[in-house]
């Protein structure tokens, strides 16, 4: 599978919908999420390269990242006191920017560790999907899966921190789990890679916090925008709220309720109204402001995240079948949406797919596509 160009969205969607696809066969399913302690700084450089070396790079390449992670120096400095130098013999580089690349490289066999668990990675994030007939086996495979995971841990030089590590069950309720001597609770919620995914697969707890966080951004536009301008303000409505919203748009908008939505809708008002210089409560037209700001809603966003989604997924989707006037028009068959079937964000967007024209369909990039879903979707609110 090709991974370039994909972002913390695509691994929350992989977990969230491979719990789902598992809940659908009437399966029990475990999430097991396991910390590393000081993970960038115990980064082997020898496990590194010959990792990179098994997949076929260069010499000159692996001998540029040999010197580059060797004999490195560093020291500790605070006011005018300096620390002695010391040589560190592992880790990759702290904010370097090769280095999530390097730990990637790294981690790559831990998902060949375990075959009785799905794994998804993002840089020193990871999450393992254990899925069983009965309560029993997904209990006894979730053992079997943490004992594989201490043993690649130990195998590349890493430590588990099991304080930090957590552990969530769907379709039951689990026992206590081993890990590395710790007995960890199964927990209602896990945060993983900014989004709360809860046991219930609802998002109550993460609406909540983004609406918090919206409402935070209004305060601080209220205090640090009095002396610029409505469009220097507005400049920072998306830095500050219109970027929280935005994060993993894609893994819980299209899912949300509307009870939801508009909690998120009233909290990202809030900081409207900070932009335009409105009361904090009090009628406004508040649809007018987000026109002249063009500043997007949240069913905005939401609706132009799933068509874009839609667009880029649409070349692997099977379009056969009997010649159809909807057919002809591109559109696709629908799968049966009951029950966790229809909450799975790859069927919400076939479902977006039929109702966007056929000439966004027939886009030929995906910056023309994104280009004319953003039109399409701005007038359809209009």
């Amino acid at each position: 599978m090709d991974y370039s160009g994909k972002g913390t969205v695509d691994a929350i969607v992989r977990i969230t919908d491979g719990i789902k696809s598992q809940l659908i066969q009437k399966r029990k399913v475990m999430l097991i999420c396991i910390d590393g302690r000081a993970a960038f700084d115990l980064a082997r450089a020898d496990v590194i390269i010959e990792s990179l070396r098994i997949l076929g790079v260069g010499d000159r390449t692996l001998r540029w990242l040999l010197d580059y992670l060797s004999d490195r120096k560093q020291y500790v400095q605070c006011g005018g006191k300096r620390s002695e130098v010391w040589l560190v013999s592992v880790g990759v580089v702290q904010g370097g920017l090769i280095s999530p690349d390097l730990y990637n490289v790294l981690t790559l066999t831990l998902g060949l560790w375990n075959p009785e668990s799905e794994t998804t990675t993002y840089a020193d994030d990871s999450g393992e999907l254990v899925a069983a007939d009965t309560v029993e086996e997904c209990e006894s495979a979730a053992r079997r899966v943490v004992r594989g995971i201490a043993e690649w841990y130990d195998s590349v030089g890493l430590q588990i921190n099991p304080t930090k590590s957590e552990i969530m069950s769907f379709g039951f309720e689990a026992q206590e789990l081993d890990i590395c001597g710790a007995k960890v609770k199964p927990t209602r919620s896990i945060r993983f890679l900014g989004c709360h995914i809860q046991d219930d697969l609802r998002w109550h707890t993460h609406v909540e916090t983004v609406a918090v966080k919206l409402r935070q951004a209004a305060g601080r536009i209220r205090n640090c925008g009095r002396l610029i301008s409505v469009d220097q303000r507005r400049q920072l409505y998306h830095a500050w709220a219109g970027g929280i919203l935005h994060a993993n748009a894609l893994a819980y908008l299209p899912h949300i309720t509307t009870s939801q939505t508009r909690t998120l809708q009233t909290a990202a008002n809030s900081a409207v109204r900070a932009v335009v210089g409105a009361p904090h409560v009090g009628p406004v037209p508040m649809t007018e402001f987000r026109s002249l700001l063009k500043i997007e809603s949240v069913a905005h966003i939401r609706d132009r995240c799933l068509a874009q989604y839609a667009w880029t997924c649409a070349p692997k989707w099977d379009f056969s079948g009997p010649d159809t006037r909807g057919r002809r028009a591109g559109m696709i068959p629908l799968p049966d949406l009951r029950g966790w079937s229809g909450s799975l964000t790859e069927n919400v967007a076939k479902t977006m797919w039929n109702k966007m024209p056929s000439d966004i369909k027939k886009a030929q990039t995906k910056e023309v596509a994104k280009s004319m879903i953003k039109s399409w979707i701005t007038s359809q609110q209009q």
